[in-house]
């Protein structure tokens, strides 16, 4: 495993595309992503364990923003803008 990579900050963004850490302050994002059934159905871990769609959106957040403290930048989720 990679040593884990301090990327507080960083930012990649090109003409049509931004690619950063999920933060606290997506969780409106999140949370449309968490509530179309449409997407969720492919989602292997959402709306699959009885929880509503505030508590997939807060506890994918605390997985995503959480992880990058923990593990290298290989192993972690990006946003796309």
């Amino acid at each position: 495993m990679l040593a884990p990579i301090d990327i507080t900050g960083v930012r990649l963004e090109t003409e049509r595309l931004i690619l950063r850490p999920f933060t606290r302050e997506d969780y409106d994002l999140v949370y449309a992503i968490a509530a179309d059934e449409d997407t969720t159905r492919y989602l292997y871990y959402w709306a699959r364990m009885g929880m509503t769609v505030e508590e997939d959106t807060q506890r994918f957040l605390n997985y995503a923003v959480g992880g990058w403290e923990k593990e290298s930048i290989v192993d972690r989720e990006y946003v796309l803008v």
